[in-house]
This record gives C-alpha cells, structure tokens and sequence, in this order.
C-alpha cells in the first residue's frame, strides 16, 4: 500500500461565518504545507478528509494530515476489474496472440511443457502414437526451434518433465506399449540430451506428479496398468541417482492428484484410486525425508483432475470431476495451521476436469479443461484466482483464437500466460497462444 498527498479543504468562509467562527486568511490553505499547521484544515480522523473511501483507495488522517492509501496494482476490486495502483478501479482486458506455427511441433497431446526463462520448451506426447521430440518457443521473437534428438528419451506420453534453473528433466510416462521407468536430461544451452540413471528408479507410470526442489526431483502417484501406484521416489541430479520416499504417513495409491511445491514440502492432495475418489492428502518433506498429513476438515470435497498451484504461502485446489460431478469450487490449505478455507465460485469458471494451471504471480491461471458427457465438452476459457477476504476473487480468462482443448499444457512466463497443443472436438491440436496478463 502507498500513501498519496490529497489537498486539505479549507471549509468555505460563508460556513465559517455563519457558524460563528473568526474569518481567517483562506490563501494556500489547500497545499500540503498549511494543512500540517492550519487548524482549520488539519484532521484528527480519517472521516475528516474531503471524499471517500472506494475499493482502491482509503483516506488516512496521519500527523494530522489528509491522505490515501492506495491498494497495489493488481488488486482485485470486482469482477473483472482490478485497482490500478493509482487509486481506480479499471477493467483488467486480456489480449490473446496466436503463436507462429513456423518450425513448430506437429499437432499432439498429453506432452510435456517448462518455462526456461527464456524459452518454452515442448516435448513428447501423443498423435496418432507415441512422439519422441520436441521444440523450443522464444516469445520474444515468436519463433521455434527444434530440440536436439540425439539421446533423447524414447517416444512417450503422460511423463512428467520439470525445471531445475539450468536444465530440464524428462522421466516415466508410456511409449512403445510399456509404462517406462527410464528419462533423460535436457541442457538448452548446448542443445544436448545425457540419459538418467535408470537404477533403483521408481515403478514405472503415467498421470503421476513431480517438482523440483531445487536439488531433487521428487515423484509420486501415478497409474500402471489398471492400478495406481504405491509411493514415489527422489532423482539427485548431482549425483544422478534415485532413492525411495518413505511410506509412513504417505498419501494412499492415486493418480490425478493434486501437487505443488511450497518451497519446502510437496503437497499431495485428491486424485482417484480408480475405485473411488479421494479427499485427503498429506505433505513430504525431503529435508527430514517424512510425511505429515493433512487435515480434511474444511477441505473441497473429492475430486480427481483439479488445477492446484503454490499461492503465497497456501495451496490453491479449483475444479475437478467426482466421477458423477463436475465442479467449479475449491479450497486453500494452510500448512503452517493445517486448515482448509473455502474459494469464492463468484465469477469463477464454469465447473470443469482437468484444466491446466499455473501460479502467475499472486494468481492461479487456469485454462481450458473438459465437462459433459464423458467430458466431451472442450472449454477455450480460464479464469485468474487471486487469495483475499471472503474467499477471494476471480477474474476472467475469455476465449481467444483457440479451440477449447483438454490434455494441453500451460506455462508462466513472469509476463505471459502461453497455451499450447492439445485435444480438442477435432482431435490433437498444435497451435498456442499468449495472453499478457
């Protein structure tokens, strides 16, 4: 919040006389410098200041002096609106920009995407079978570039890939009529794949979860054949080798869960064992290498294929498909109190499965997904879920030049939402688009 300098107003000298106070000297008593020391024009409260108070701005009476305190840019203000930083609430309007489709992947789903801070790097996924490459998109110049096949993974889809600062990490997945327990690492800077060690790897899967740590790639969940796995596994990249999660404490077997990193733990939450649908979760901490499990108390009710993401210092879970249900609510989970608030659904994107997000900034951006009838309906919208009073507040994400899609990917650049490929109503997809936001 920032305090901005308003004039302090004078009462007018008709008042004044009429309710008997001695006329005095009015000249620059509007200026900043006589309102400290007038007596006449100083406050003594807020409610003293002329105007009033509005969604982005608060008078403040401070060393008797007349003031705003203006809400941060960014901040929401309505539906659909948010503060400027100056004091206004204004439209928020979204402008989609189709990417060049020039040396990009052919059309395809259930692949993978990361964000290097430069380039957005695609890989894998599934056509008509399973893919083995994969390009890079610069937003800057809005141009492909193909990635390096030498020592890159085997064809796969449904792996999971994650960011270390410096490389990325392709790992599992399915290709070639097997669930694959093998990966390999990507260097953009010299456009090189090294394979990963495949010794003490965990049970190969697909429709499982994995973050990075900042020295460890941590895996669980996930389906192998018609089972969900049991546990997961951490990947040292230093010293490029797997050991076991614990089972103590550890979420069931599930797949299509929810996941996030904290900073410190991974959280799992939600998913399907296949038979049922799940409602409760639990937090790893690699550093003590243990579980703790949450509480469901207060948490959304069960639910598979929910968007979750990391926001401030609570997991945010939207969305999500109960089997019979599909739902457009959802929770914040506090690890430091082990409580579960609830969402607002106010202005939130209709009840939807598997739609992608993302954490940008202090939102969660959510886009496209699938409901109906054996969730045949593609959805081409989103929605951008900022944490605050009364279950926060949700901005719109509204169509752009893209079909509605399901099995796609999103990333944040710190400047952009970029969606790219898919399956929509027509099939596999390979086009994007960015949305500055």
């Amino acid at each position: 919040m920032t305090r901005a300098s308003v004039p302090c107003y004078r009462t007018p000298t008709i008042w004044l006389l009429l309710l008997g106070f001695p006329l005095v000297a009015s000249s620059g008593c509007q200026t900043d410098a006589t309102c400290a020391t007038a007596a006449d024009c100083s406050c003594s409260v807020a409610a003293a200041c002329p105007g009033e108070d509005g969604p982005c701005s608060t008078r403040t009476c401070k060393a008797s002096r007349c003031g705003l305190d203006m809400a941060a840019a960014g901040t929401f203000c309505g539906t659909g609106s948010i503060c400027d930083g100056a004091g206004q609430c204004v439209d928020e309007r979204v402008v989609w920009t189709s990417l060049s489709s020039v040396g990009a992947p052919s059309a395809r789903s259930l692949h993978s995407a990361v964000w290097t801070g430069s380039e957005m790097l695609v890989w894998g996924g599934r056509d008509s079978s399973e893919k083995a490459d994969g390009a890079a998109y610069d937003p800057k110049s809005d141009s492909w570039r193909p990635l390096s096949s030498t020592n890159a993974p085997s064809p796969r889809h449904s792996h999971s890939a994650v960011w270390t600062g410096s490389k990325m990490l392709v790992w599992g997945g399915f290709g070639e009529g097997q669930f694959l327990t093998d990966g390999a690492i990507y260097d953009p800077s010299s456009d090189s794949w090294t394979k990963m060690s495949s010794v003490a790897a965990p049970q190969g899967r697909t429709f499982h979860s994995s973050v990075w740590t900042g020295s460890e790639m941590v895996v669980f969940g996930g389906l192998n054949g018609a089972k969900p796995v049991t546990g997961g596994a951490r990947y040292r990249l230093d010293s490029d080798s797997w050991s076991p999660l614990p089972v103590g404490n550890a979420p069931t077997s599930r797949l299509g869960h929810a996941s996030a990193w904290s900073g410190d733990e991974m959280l799992i939450w939600g998913g399907t064992d296949t038979f049922d649908w799940l409602g409760d979760g639990a937090r790893y901490n690699p550093a003590s290498d243990s579980w703790t499990k949450m509480t469901d108390v207060g948490a959304p009710y069960v639910r598979q294929g929910a968007a979750a993401g990391w926001l401030g210092q609570r997991l945010v879970v939207w969305g999500g498909w109960d089997g019979g249900n599909y739902y457009n609510d959802g929770g914040l989970y506090d690890p430091a109190g082990d409580s579960w608030s609830t969402i607002t659904s106010s202005g939130a994107p209709s009840p939807r499965r598997d739609a992608r997000g993302v954490v940008g900034g202090d939102r969660l951006l959510v886009f496209g997904g699938c409901g109906g009838a054996a969730c045949g309906e593609h959805y081409a919208d989103g929605g951008r879920f900022g944490a605050g009073a009364g279950g926060g507040a949700w901005l719109a994400l509204p169509s752009g030049p893209l079909s509605g899609r399901v099995d796609h990917t999103v990333v944040w650049t710190d400047e952009e939402l970029i969606v790219w490929g898919g399956r929509s109503d027509g099939g596999r997809v390979g086009d994007g688009a960015r949305a500055a936001l």
